[in-house]
């Protein structure tokens, strides 16, 4: 699992029980093909979450993802509110 964020001060990410939290650096991590993640974004106070992008797309901010041998990138995507 390959985890970037369009805004490394805009929300945190958790995967399973593992918080990331703000995301400065692109995230990596191995995980059975044979059980799903749960992947959730919180966005920081002043940004808002606008999706997920990459192998899957969401307007969620929780998902359950199934992991293929070959892997999985995901980018979360935090704007700042108007």
């Amino acid at each position: 699992v390959t985890i970037t964020s369009s805004e490394s001060s805009g929300g945190k990410i958790t995967i399973n029980s593992t918080e990331l939290g703000e995301m400065s650096e692109t995230w990596e991590g191995r995980y059975f093909t044979d059980y799903p993640v749960r992947i959730k974004a919180v966005a920081n106070p002043g940004y808002q979450f606008a999706g997920w992008r990459g192998n899957l797309e969401s307007k969620e901010n929780e998902i359950e993802v199934e992991i293929p041998a070959g892997g999985v990138y995901l980018e979360a995507i935090f704007e700042k509110e108007p």
